[in-house]
């Protein structure tokens, strides 16, 4: 997978509304290298708990095909609408963002 830019610390404080430590903490378990679909599975489940989020749960794509998952993999908080830490298995890269309305940004695709 090629090298992505994480999001900063500052960042993270911000849209997920936890402290530093935490934020560094997440930063951190998202730079591991390599990853394979159940490292990635691992790295959500260590965010879940730096978070105190519901656990990892999945929202399929309409583009999802039998052996490959093209939806999002995310870190529960309770509300489709609250920021989280979720990968994009299409684009295959780690995001802050609300699933809510990444499923509302592209129909096509959910």
């Amino acid at each position: 997978m090629p090298i992505q830019r994480l999001t900063s610390i500052k960042t993270l404080c911000a849209r997920l509304g936890c402290d530093p430590t935490i934020a560094g903490a997440i930063r951190y378990v998202l730079s591991r290298e390599p990853r394979t679909d159940l490292k990635i599975n691992d790295t959500l489940k260590t965010v879940s708990v730096l978070l105190h989020g519901y656990g990892v749960e999945y929202v399929p794509s309409k583009l999802d095909a039998h052996s490959k998952g093209r939806g999002l993999e995310y870190v529960n908080m309770g509300d489709s609408y609250k920021p989280t830490i979720l990968y994009d298995c299409l684009r295959k890269r780690f995001i802050c963002a609300s699933w809510g309305d990444i499923v509302e940004s592209e129909p096509a695709r959910f």
